[in-house]
């Protein structure tokens, strides 16, 4: 594998701190003001029934919402101080990280939940996300988070 360059190494560090984020670490400061994330699913709470989620507000909404209890809207979030990341893989080319994963949790409600996702992050110039672009096996995700919802 080929040496990163300074820029990569600091989008690497980025996403990296986002699924393990160091005490004090500044979500809103790695986020473009005109980021978009673009989610298969269009489940999410308060947003149901779209899939590109538009702004630093709501995508930083849905970073620092992940786990909150949602159950009054038949969703079964995962408790995340049960989650682990396992077969990890990053990779890095300019400005885009591709981060593969298998994410494990216990629900709220302790459903055990396994899922692999997929994260594709492009950075912009001033090195924040300017786009995410999240792939999972939503039928895993239907049938475990959202079943309170048929």
């Amino acid at each position: 594998m080929r040496d990163y360059s300074q820029e990569e190494k600091h989008n690497l560090r980025v996403v990296q701190s986002i699924f393990d984020p160091p005490a004090g670490f500044d979500f809103a400061g790695m986020i473009a003001d005109d980021c978009v994330w673009w989610n298969a699913l269009a489940e999410l709470p308060g947003a149901e029934g779209t899939t590109e989620h538009r702004g630093k507000t709501r995508v930083l909404e849905i970073l620092m919402g992940a786990g909150a209890d949602y159950s009054a809207q038949g969703i079964d979030s995962y408790d995340m101080s049960t989650r682990s990341y396992h077969h990890v893989i990053e990779i890095c080319d300019g400005a885009y990280v591709f981060r593969q994963q298998v994410f494990r949790a216990r629900t709220r409600g302790g459903q055990n939940y396994e899922n692999t996702y997929g994260f594709l992050f492009r950075f912009n110039g001033e090195g924040k996300i300017d786009r995410i672009w999240e792939h999972w096996d939503t039928l895993t995700a239907k049938r475990v988070l959202f079943r309170g919802r048929d």
